[in-house]
């Protein structure tokens, strides 16, 4: 059995584009917005018959945000000092002088916080948790669900439909 594209679909993308802004919001609540990039993602439903599923095409740093860094020893990271370098900027984070008057740049502030990250690690804000715990509570989720049963069902009564025909 197969959803097709005979099958109107407009309601599970009014919900699952709830969901996104849901996302969306609970990013600007957490403050994981600071680049502008995170949110700006584009999303998708794909149903294959057997499974949905909404995905969100997301920035690869979007993990970090969610789920946080534990300490680490050594590397771990790709290219850790580019991606601080930027959100140093994003942030117009202004680095203090030293005791001897000197302003340090950007890639020893960034070297610095790369060290305390390694140090110490850093939690996850868990924003699409949040965003998805919110879906549930204010029932987008039974929504989604009773209108995959409704599409479902009539995928179903089509089938019986053809095969007696």
């Amino acid at each position: 059995m197969k959803i097709s594209n005979t099958h109107d679909q407009t309601a599970l993308y009014d919900i699952a584009g709830k969901i996104a802004d849901l996302y969306r919001n609970t990013l600007e609540e957490v403050g994981a917005v600071d680049e502008g990039t995170l949110k700006n993602f584009d999303w998708d439903i794909d149903w294959d018959g057997n499974t949905f599923n909404l995905s969100f095409d997301l920035e690869d740093y979007w993990k970090w945000v969610e789920e946080g860094r534990p300490p680490t020893r050594g590397d771990g990271w790709d290219t850790p000092i580019e991606d601080l370098k930027r959100w140093i900027q994003v942030k117009q984070i202004v680095p203090r002088p030293t005791s001897s008057g000197k302003i340090p740049k950007i890639e020893n502030v960034a070297y610095a916080i790369y060290m305390k990250i390694t140090k110490e690690g850093y939690e996850g804000r868990r924003p699409l948790e949040k965003a998805m715990d919110k879906a549930d509570s204010s029932g987008l989720v039974d929504t989604l669900t009773d209108e995959l049963g409704k599409l479902l069902d009539a995928a179903v009564d089509e089938d019986i439909d053809g095969f007696y025909m």
